[in-house]
């Protein structure tokens, strides 16, 4: 008889909010340790994407990230322009930087959740000034999905110019962090 399979607990919305923070840390170290080996002038050369470049599409999702944190914790937007401030983010080191912090606060945020606030509504408004209701939960699931899709973005970008891929996937960041283990 194959031995028994150990019982795992189910995790909470909260318990995978935490893990997707940590995993998004780990993804975007990744990110700035390949930005830092581009040859001067790749991180803002134009390019076919959305948002025109690599420093294009960091610096929208780091402006992302921000707006939902504020929405999230009730504090004051920062300025809606979807391609974030580029002269912020003028260099891969001052996008690390930045990224960083903001990875720290998204981090930090998902510690302080407590059950009840995943049903709590917050108003979401678009930048046309439409406002939306959603509750937390699905805001950041929204979040973390619009980080792994424009991370995607970039690392096809990062190809582009020679760098290989990144391997920035969750499962490789829980092998790492000892969250799974070999079967």
């Amino acid at each position: 008889m194959p031995p028994e399979t150990p019982r795992i607990p189910s995790p909470s919305l909260i318990d995978v909010f935490r893990i997707q923070a940590e995993a998004g840390r780990f993804a975007d170290r990744r990110l700035a340790q390949a930005l830092l080996r581009l040859p001067p002038g790749e991180y803002a050369r134009p390019r076919a994407s959305w948002y025109g470049s690599l420093q294009g599409v960091l610096c929208h999702v780091l402006w992302a990230d921000r707006i939902w944190l504020a929405r999230f914790q009730g504090t004051p937007l920062p300025k809606l322009d979807q391609r974030g401030d580029p002269d912020e983010c003028p260099d891969a080191a001052a996008w690390a930087a930045a990224r960083e912090a903001c990875d720290q606060a998204v981090v930090d945020w998902t510690q302080s959740l407590a059950p009840v606030d995943l049903s709590r509504e917050i108003t979401c408004r678009t930048t046309s000034g439409e406002a939306w209701l959603h509750p937390l939960w699905q805001a950041a699931c929204h979040l973390f999905n619009h980080q792994a899709h424009h991370r995607g973005q970039v690392d096809a970008m990062l190809a582009q110019s020679g760098i290989p891929d990144l391997l920035t996937d969750m499962m490789l960041y829980q092998r790492e962090a000892g969250l799974a283990r070999k079967g």
